[in-house]
């Protein structure tokens, strides 16, 4: 009998990381009035601001621990691509479409190889998701982002994407017809008709 893969077997205790995010979540009660105003509370896939006639949706998402993988294969042509499908599904399962998107890159130290084989990820993804990445963050942290071993070293990526919707509606056409939610449910989630 093959033994049950878990979170928490693995290490990590989603208990634990939902607490902590509720208490980071709790010191955060600023909250912008008119142009910038939140539409949605810290919690969701992505978050929505008031941007006059639009909303503005902005999401942040990382490849995690999919890098060890790409590490232990040395191929990283995958990791670019996969956080730009995290990035995208999160604004997607709001009923927004992504538009543009920034990388954050933190690495033990620069690697041209790495950095041509990630470039080489991020456009195909930027070509499947039809969004323009804007720019970006790299930053080498070297006591902070410890490889396993010298010529391996740990990369992450984070980015952000933004979107905007007509106040209940996708604006840009071309997504397929089976990506868009109907308006009725995203004016009811925006607290619409």
């Amino acid at each position: 009998m093959t033994k049950k893969m878990t979170y928490a077997s693995s290490g990590v205790d989603i208990h634990l990381e939902e607490r902590a995010i509720k208490a980071l979540a709790s010191e955060i009660t600023y909250k912008r009035t008119g142009l910038g105003a939140p539409l949605t509370d810290i919690g969701h896939y992505a978050g929505l601001i008031e941007f006059g006639e639009y909303a503005l949706a902005l999401a942040t998402d990382g490849v995690g621990s999919k890098v060890l993988i790409a590490n232990e294969m040395k191929r990283w042509n995958t990791v670019g691509i996969d956080c730009m499908a995290m990035n995208v599904n999160d604004l997607l399962a709001i009923g927004a479409e992504p538009l543009s998107f920034v990388d954050y890159l933190a690495i033990a130290k620069p690697d041209e190889e790495q950095m041509a084989q990630i470039g080489e990820g991020l456009q195909r993804g930027a070509e499947l998701s039809r969004l323009t990445i804007v720019g970006g963050e790299t930053a080498t942290l070297p006591e902070i982002i410890n490889g396993f071993e010298h010529d391996m070293p740990l990369i992450t990526d984070v980015s952000d994407t933004i979107s905007f919707m007509n106040h209940g509606r996708i604006i840009l056409e071309g997504p397929p017809e089976d990506v868009r939610q109907d308006p009725r449910v995203l004016d009811a989630y925006l607290g619409g008709g």
